[in-house]
């Protein structure tokens, strides 16, 4: 029990445990991940799970949803108490405290998302948590059948597969929910966004060195709106301008270690990667990389 507790309760789950009863505890756990989610899947005997605020906080910006395959449970977060049966799921954001009980032991899967991504799929998600999601709810259904397909690790050992099904999942989280439409015609064709996001990275990639790239020069030249250009890029968990600072941070870290380069001091290849304002670029270089730009060309030349 205390290595249970230690290992895969406060270090692996930020959950403490405390079983209900005299009888020992006992747990069979299944635990999955792929890039962007983890998977949990098993059975636990009778006991509260805990994520005391201590513990919660260190769950970083995530989600859970939470779905009962086997006996009920009750769930207590921000303030509500659900009730739990077989098929019912819930929502809770995990740096919260939480309190989820199985009176009667039980067998439950639960899937680990990022917040932000959820939040720019389904604009309502801070009004469902720990709301009841039943058993009737088709996208939830399908939701739980994709996770299930990955706990064969084969099932998913190709970046691209993986990628596919992450991506699916997240869309099935957010129609479970209740996405917004434009979200879920997002979600629907997810090909066509996946092709106008390569493009609109294509272009960035095209114009990275001009000072006046902007959302809105992007936007005419491909005739779409600038919220829409914001949702894809939210979608994968940055925005337009995040994005764009990196990969001219990108650029510029390959600048100051290409020999070449280096008759040009650092002040002329932050504006000719596009930066207009040296103090802003060194900040951004520095939180970026954990290093000063100085640095960065000291080693090259060191090398």
């Amino acid at each position: 029990m205390a290595l249970w507790r230690e290992e895969f309760s406060r270090v692996m789950f930020k959950l403490d445990v405390d079983p209900i009863g005299t009888d020992p505890f006992k747990s069979e756990l299944t635990v999955c991940a792929l890039p962007g989610l983890a998977f949990f899947s098993g059975y636990a005997s009778s006991a509260q799970f805990r994520a005391s605020p201590s513990l919660a906080a260190a769950n970083g910006d995530t989600v859970a949803f939470t779905r009962m395959a086997f006996n009920g449970a009750i769930s207590a977060h921000r303030g509500f108490e659900t009730t739990l049966t077989v098929g019912d799921a819930t929502l809770v954001c995990c740096p919260d405290p939480i309190n989820y009980t199985l009176p009667h032991g039980g067998f439950k899967s639960s899937v680990r998302l990022s917040r932000p991504v959820l939040q720019a799929l389904a604009p309502g998600l801070e009004d469902a948590y720990n709301k009841l999601i039943p058993e009737q709810n088709e996208a939830l259904s399908l939701l739980f059948s994709y996770l299930k397909m990955i706990e064969d690790q084969q099932a998913a050992s190709a970046p691209e597969l993986q990628h596919a099904v992450v991506t699916h999942i997240y869309d099935l989280a957010a129609l479970a929910l209740g996405a917004s439409r434009d979200s879920a015609e997002v979600a629907k064709e997810r090909g066509l966004r996946a092709a106008r996001l390569r493009a609109i990275k294509d272009d960035i990639e095209a114009h990275l060195t001009e000072p006046g790239l902007s959302l809105e020069s992007v936007t005419l030249r491909h005739r779409v709106s600038p919220r829409y250009v914001q949702k894809l890029f939210e979608l994968e968990g940055t925005s337009f301008s995040d994005y764009v600072r990196a990969r001219r941070l990108a650029r510029v870290y390959r600048m100051l270690q290409d020999p070449r380069q280096v008759h040009l001091n650092i002040s002329t290849i932050a504006y000719e990667c596009g930066f207009g304002d040296v103090t802003a670029f060194n900040r951004a270089f520095r939180r970026y990389y954990n290093a000063a730009p100085s640095d960065v060309r000291f080693v090259s030349k060191a090398s």
